[in-house]
């Protein structure tokens, strides 16, 4: 089994999907009107999600840069780490937004960019309740888009943990992505780390 190895440049590698995250604080009714299940992350298509987003303009809303294993980069950049991310955008503005928000954050975004002809880049609603429970409906947009030749091998090699969400397997070409990049880290004896991210995913 791989250990961590201190001589490398960078600290954890992530993988996952690449998801622009709306922010809002919503009450149960809200849910409800949606048919969303609450603490629970359900799929939508674009429809189904702009419904959401226009039901929402009069809500104070925050836009950031998310996806489960981009949260962890972040997090790891902000408490001093050296952190990066792959993950599938379009060159649509929330494309833009997105890398230049993890940018600005500390964290290199690697894979490239689709144009935005293939679809969107993925959108995550974020929903909060007075319970402080967290509802969250996601269009994957060209996340799905993820494959093996966005992996940065130099990268991957030069890591101490490959960090790979649990998302990522509800996808045909994504799970085929985590498990090549599982694999690589294998070979180069890079510490892989797995999350489950969400009960959907058990």
């Amino acid at each position: 089994m791989a250990s961590v190895n201190n001589d490398r440049k960078i600290d954890v590698f992530g993988v996952g999907n690449a998801l622009v995250d709306t922010l809002a604080f919503v009450q149960d009714d809200f849910l409800s009107k949606h048919k969303l299940d609450k603490g629970i992350m359900t799929l939508a298509d674009g429809d189904r999600q702009g419904d959401i987003l226009l039901d929402l303009k009069d809500h104070q809303l925050e836009l950031r840069s998310g996806g489960s294993a981009a949260n962890t980069m972040w997090t790891i950049a902000r408490s001093g780490g050296r952190a990066v991310y792959t993950g599938k955008v379009s060159d649509d503005p929330n494309g833009e937004f997105y890398r230049h928000d993890l940018e600005r954050n500390g964290v290199t975004l690697y894979g490239r960019p689709m144009h935005e002809d293939h679809g969107p880049t993925g959108t995550c609603v974020v929903m909060t309740t007075a319970d402080a429970q967290r509802t969250m409906c996601t269009h994957l947009g060209v996340s799905v888009l993820l494959h093996a030749d966005d992996i940065n091998t130099d990268a991957l090699k030069d890591s101490k943990i490959a960090y790979l969400e649990g998302y990522l397997w509800m996808g045909d070409d994504t799970r085929a992505t985590s498990e090549y990049a599982l694999q690589l880290a294998r070979q180069h004896d890079v510490l892989a780390a797995y999350t489950f991210s969400d009960p959907f995913c058990v």
